[in-house]
């Protein structure tokens, strides 16, 4: 009778446990965080890395990655390997999987707005007008990023453009600095005209 009550426990212990499993595993992928915070993050490693026992990896927001130096010995396949029985399984590797291709398309953008950044102190424009815009193809819902195309736009002349950049920035979430001077931006350009 006590052997079956220790089973009786063990057993809903175990299945309580599976059931919560599945919802710690899942972690939010960073890659939706403002590109600011890549920037930061990237400045803090940078420091680090020359004290690294292994410069081929690094980590940003908690999102670790292996860069090898040498090229695979076995070539991958091209074609993503389905199960025998043809069923299509959507599991946590293919949502790990977007989310480290999110992430890269993130850092790349980071680095695309640090060397616009660089541009624009440079007063080298269309420089960094180009590295905004590579920037934003890779990260589409950053305002940071279009408050700087706009800022960018404004200064190069480009009323329409920058109207468009602040308002494109105003309907994102974001920071409230960007958040503060996309508003201004755009109460600075509502008197300006727009040519034809």
């Amino acid at each position: 009778m006590r052997l079956a009550a220790v089973i009786r426990f063990a057993t809903i212990a175990l299945v309580l446990n599976a059931k919560a499993l599945p919802q710690s595993a899942q972690k939010s992928c960073p890659a939706d965080r403002p590109v600011d915070d890549f920037i930061s993050e990237m400045k803090k490693q940078e420091k680090v890395r020359n004290k690294q026992l292994s410069p081929e990896t690094y980590c940003v927001l908690g999102w670790c990655r292996q860069v090898s130096r040498t090229p695979p010995t076995v070539p991958q396949s091209t074609q993503a390997q389905k199960p025998a029985n043809g069923a299509d399984y959507s599991s946590s590797t293919s949502e790990l999987d977007k989310c480290d291709m999110a992430m890269e398309l993130a850092i790349e953008a980071a680095h695309d707005v640090e060397v616009g950044d660089y541009n624009a102190k440079k007063q080298n424009l269309r420089g960094a007008l180009m590295r905004y815009q590579d920037a934003l193809e890779k990260k589409l819902n950053d305002a940071a990023i279009q408050v700087r195309l706009g800022r960018t736009y404004e200064k190069l002349g480009d009323v329409a453009q920058a109207k468009e950049s602040y308002t494109a920035a105003l309907k994102l979430s974001g920071p409230d600095p960007w958040m503060r001077e996309a508003k201004s931006g755009l109460a600075r350009l509502e008197g300006v005209p727009t040519p034809k």
